[in-house]
């Protein structure tokens, strides 16, 4: 357990006043910039399921990418992203303790067949794919021998490490089928009894909050709300709203009408 000077436990990872801009040079205009992350404050500590959610567009993405230092050059960062107490550096970005799964299947190299790509960190793929039901017959394949979700399921088993300390998967679920899902909500039930922090970007609530310690909101690069899966009774405002247009819950809620019609 990670304790601070007064022997309190204090976040593995924590970001304060993270402010996110994108500058851009026109003829007309000169430069512009935009700004899509607004002073974020958020702390994960070990053994905790962090979830980030939002609609599109909210910056829940661009929040990994500046935890990891994954930007552009036009990229303009200002705050602090600590790990383990201490800034976090290029180093230990891409330490073996640090994995991170990305939103895109694209990220997998065309060129590598299956069982290549996810042994590049020097561990055996093998035990990793199965995992994840990546049979013994698709790891000679190449990527676009592959379904959207067994790509999916190739990148999550690229995360499986015993060094492991932090995930930051993003999206991971969009496109598995039920089975796969609960596979995945059983691995990072598994990493959080391990103590491994998992940080979880999706836009899906519903499926969050079954995993989630700890639910983040994000509107237009703000916290929105900060609060346990438990309490989705009590959110207000835009939480609320975006907790009731989540599509799970307009099924429930038609079948209670149903329900509520035949008495």
């Amino acid at each position: 357990m990670v304790k601070n000077s007064q022997g309190r436990q204090r976040p593995l990872l924590e970001v304060a006043g993270l402010r996110l801009s994108f500058s851009q040079y026109g003829r007309l205009f000169g430069r512009r910039t935009t700004t899509v992350l607004h002073g974020v404050d958020l702390g994960i500590y070990p053994g905790e399921v962090l979830a980030v959610v939002g609609e599109s567009g909210a910056g829940k993405s661009v929040l990994a990418d500046a935890i990891l230092g994954l930007l552009p050059r036009n990229a303009e960062v200002a705050g602090q992203t600590t790990y383990q107490g201490e800034p976090l550096n290029s180093q230990q970005r891409r330490g073996a303790d640090i994995r991170y799964v990305p939103q895109g299947v694209s990220n997998i190299d065309p060129t590598m067949k299956v069982e290549r790509f996810v042994s590049r960190d020097g561990q055996p793929a093998g035990p990793r794919l199965e995992r994840f039901d990546i049979g013994e017959e698709l790891w000679g394949r190449y990527p676009h021998e592959l379904s959207g979700g067994q790509l999916r399921r190739v990148l999550l088993a690229t995360s499986i490490a015993e060094e492991l300390k932090l995930l930051i998967a993003d999206e991971p679920t969009p496109g598995l089928h039920k089975a796969a899902t609960e596979q995945v909500l059983g691995y990072f039930d598994e990493l959080r009894a391990r103590g491994v922090a998992v940080l979880l970007i999706t836009h899906d609530m519903v499926t969050a909050a079954r995993i989630a310690d700890r639910m983040v909101v994000l509107k237009d690069g703000s916290i929105d709300a900060i609060f346990p899966p438990h309490a989705t009774g009590q959110l207000t405002g835009y939480s609320e709203q975006l907790w009731r247009v989540q599509p799970a819950n307009e099924f429930w809620d038609a079948v209670a009408d149903l329900e509520e019609r035949g008495r």
